[in-house]
């Protein structure tokens, strides 16, 4: 990280590459909640064919989207954050929980 100022009390400011692989880590928890809150959706509109038909062809964009993310991600050898999916994950299972 580098500093603003010379000050020692400044916070020290972001790269670019930090806060990229910040970014790209956000995207990747933020597919993975998208895609977990549509298959909860699918699962509820099991009696709505139709619906649940369109709401699954809706489903491998975030996949797609996680996969790329994830991929250059680890292209510049960062790790994803794992207190962040698992957020991700029970933030999404919650409206599931409630139909």
């Amino acid at each position: 990280m580098a500093f603003a100022t010379n000050d020692p009390l400044a916070l020290p400011m972001m790269t670019v590459d930090e806060n990229l692989m910040g970014r790209l880590c956000d995207a990747h928890a933020m597919g993975e909640q998208a895609e977990k809150m549509l298959s909860a959706t699918a699962e509820r509109l099991k009696n709505y064919p139709v619906l649940e038909e369109r709401s699954l062809t809706h489903l491998d964009q975030p996949a797609r989207r996680a996969s790329w993310c994830a991929s250059a991600f680890f292209a510049g050898r960062g790790r994803t954050s794992s207190v962040k999916d698992v957020a991700a994950r029970s933030t999404a299972t919650a409206p599931g929980c409630a139909a």
